[in-house]
């Protein structure tokens, strides 16, 4: 199956039922093109149940005693194997190697045949990059477009052994004398990225054509004239150069600073108007968000490639955000951003995943051990791998078998790769850390502080209530529970849910908007969802911010900043056939919205952006009745 196969079906695996319509938009796909990735998908699965589709939805059905863990153990997890094999294969032959197809066999412990077929995989890959890769005299050669060649160099770093001992010396001292602040991995990756275009200029292949807008000079600025004199002496082989040195270095630059605060401001905006997240108070979330897309801006603007181990895990756990954020930054239509990949977004969402969830994605007061019988080398590796993909987690070192029991007592996790019967908190993994190993820990952290701020809540208010004479001993057994029986997550309700009969109205006129405001959330106010003081707080912050909730020509998505005067969540709806006027923008729609939180909303909210989204069905909402309008809404949700 190609990767996109393997992505939907990870994603239907984690979800059991889909909209259509969010994979298409995810990604940019024809359904002519998803229906082909489905059947391919039904073909490989066929041995544990099948694909099924309706008009709107895509669902995994399993047959007999079949489960997702099964399929995840026969059909993914070789893929994300096979799929590194291949990358550490395509690494060595770029780097010209001297290494055979018997050598590649001996290493990853697979037939010859296995290697002939990644090699084929790897050759079709490459074709759609427009690069060809040929044998001839005995190693293979890669000719076609070279900046292309060296990007997906740069992609395949990820998989090469992190030796700090390896970077060029002179780049480590330029870097501590000047005061660059390079991270290790930065400095790791341009050392083996000059190396390489050494080797690629050696054997005659520059870059024929490379424009860059900087000003900078970077490789004068930082001093690095031990460079090959070849990329000094060529234009546009330096214009790539300090292209790439602007995208990972900080720095001053006008018009990046201009265009991402730009980005950024609206991007706040656009999650207030459609997703409803309240972060104008939240100068926190809005600074972290600056500066991340600050660093990011010029390796977005020069398509150099970005590494998120994380991406395909946070597109199943943040279904919902993710596709929203990636359909906002679209809508933002602001370059460079616009062209983000996956891997960019999916920074973005982490850091608004985190303000949403409250969770630290960090986990850095978590102790970790690992327990490798393999001896040194692997278990270095091991490190070094763990290391990349959760920086910052205090790891204790690592130990025997025997040792393993001995130690699990005083830390949060062991991370072995055997299995350890006797000791809690165990994870298993393989030596060479695969994709779906880095799934299973990160869940296992994700799940770690979700107890942890569970446990925490649970214990206030047991402390507001009641004397606690050892509180150490009460938060272990509040932990201990949690962690048997997990608990119960706040419920995100369907769009159907929210918005029944009675919180429908239809009406011929309004005077102005704030009487349409206050009609629309009438039903909200005499259920006692919200209470006035929620009303007066939508009406001013459109006098302050201006007709930002009107998402779309004649609909607006009225909603306060904050949580004050909301009682639970809620939706109401309001129709008129005339429209009426939201500060020089006319309106005939209003839905008021009312959240206790900032998630529980997300998933009624995502159904109504793609009504509001199709001029065929929002027509429909004008002119429906309220049992239409119900109908509606249930046969967009199923």
């Amino acid at each position: 199956m190609k990767r996109r196969q393997i992505e939907i079906l990870n994603i239907l695996i984690n979800n059991q039922v889909v909209d259509m319509a969010k994979l298409l938009d995810l990604y940019q796909i024809s359904k002519r093109s998803l229906f082909y990735d489905l059947a391919e998908i039904n073909y490989q699965i066929s041995l544990y149940g099948s694909i099924k589709t309706n008009k709107k939805n895509i669902c995994l059905e399993l047959q007999g005693n079949h489960c997702n863990e099964e399929l995840k153990k026969s059909i993914l997890l070789p893929y994300y194997q096979s799929d590194d094999r291949k990358k550490m294969i395509l690494l060595s032959l770029l780097e010209e190697n001297t290494v055979t197809i018997d050598d590649f066999a001996r290493e990853f412990d697979v037939s010859r045949s296995t290697i002939v077929n990644d090699i084929d995989d790897i050759k079709n890959e490459l074709g759609t990059l427009k690069v060809k890769m040929v044998y001839k005299n005995k190693k293979y050669t890669f000719s076609g477009s070279e900046i292309n060649i060296r990007n997906k160099y740069l992609e395949l770093l990820e998989v090469k052994t992190f030796d700090f001992s390896l970077v060029n010396s002179e780049l480590l001292n330029v870097n501590a004398l000047k005061k660059f602040n390079l991270s290790d991995y930065s400095l790791f990756y341009l050392s083996n990225l000059l190396q390489f275009i050494s080797k690629r200029l050696a054997n005659g292949n520059f870059i024929e054509q490379y424009i860059s807008q900087l000003d900078n000079d970077f490789i004068s600025k930082m001093h690095l004239f031990f460079i090959d004199e070849r990329i000094k002496n060529n234009r546009f082989e330096r214009n790539y150069i300090n292209s790439y040195l602007a995208s990972i270095l900080s720095f001053e630059d006008a018009e990046a600073s201009l265009k991402t605060k730009e980005f950024v401001d609206k991007l706040i905006l656009y999650l207030n108007s459609f997703l409803s997240i309240n972060v104008n108070d939240e100068y926190k979330l809005y600074q972290d968000l600056l500066t991340h897309l600050k660093l990011s801006y010029h390796r977005i603007k020069y398509n150099f490639p970005v590494y998120n181990q994380q991406v395909q895990l946070i597109i199943i756990k943040y279904f919902y955000l993710f596709s929203n954020t990636k359909r906002i930054v679209k809508s933002i239509g602001l370059q460079p951003f616009s062209k983000m990949s996956d891997e960019e977004i999916a920074y973005i969402v982490i850091y608004i995943g985190g303000y949403i969830y409250n969770e630290d994605l960090n986990f850095k007061e978590l102790g970790i051990a690992f327990v490798c019988p393999e001896g040194r080398a692997i278990s270095h590796h091991l490190m070094m791998q763990f290391n990349n993909y959760f920086p910052g987690i205090n790891v204790v070192g690592t130990y025997s078998i025997r040792e393993a029991e001995k130690i699990s007592k005083n830390l949060d996790y062991l991370i072995s790769t055997v299995d350890l019967p006797n000791c809690k908190n165990t994870i298993k993994v393989n030596p060479i850390l695969t994709k779906q190993d880095v799934m299973n820990i990160s869940k296992m952290l994700d799940d770690t502080k979700r107890k942890e701020s569970d446990t925490n809540s649970i214990l206030t208010i047991i402390k507001e209530y009641a004397d606690v004479f050892d509180e150490k001993v009460l938060y272990q057994k509040i932990y201990e529970l949690l962690s048997e029986k997990g608990i119960k997550k706040g419920y995100e309700p369907m769009l159907y849910e929210l918005i029944t009969k009675d919180k429908i109205q239809r009406i011929e006129k309004v005077n102005n908007f704030e009487e349409a405001i206050r009609l629309a959330a009438k039903p909200l106010l005499d259920e006692g969802v919200i209470e006035e003081i929620y009303i007066e707080n939508m009406i001013a912050n459109v006098y302050k911010f201006g007709p930002y909730i009107v998402l779309v020509d004649g609909f607006a998505l009225a909603h306060a900043s904050g949580f004050e005067g909301v009682n639970r969540i809620g939706m109401s709806l309001l129709v008129s056939d005339k429209s009426v006027d939201f500060l020089g923008k006319p309106v005939n729609i209003v839905v008021v919205m009312a959240s206790t939180d900032s998630k529980s909303h997300l998933k009624a909210l995502t159904t109504l952006t793609k009504i509001i989204s199709d001029e065929e069905k929002l027509k429909s909402l004008q002119e429906l009745d309220v049992e239409g309008i119900c109908e509606l809404i249930r046969e967009v949700e199923k």
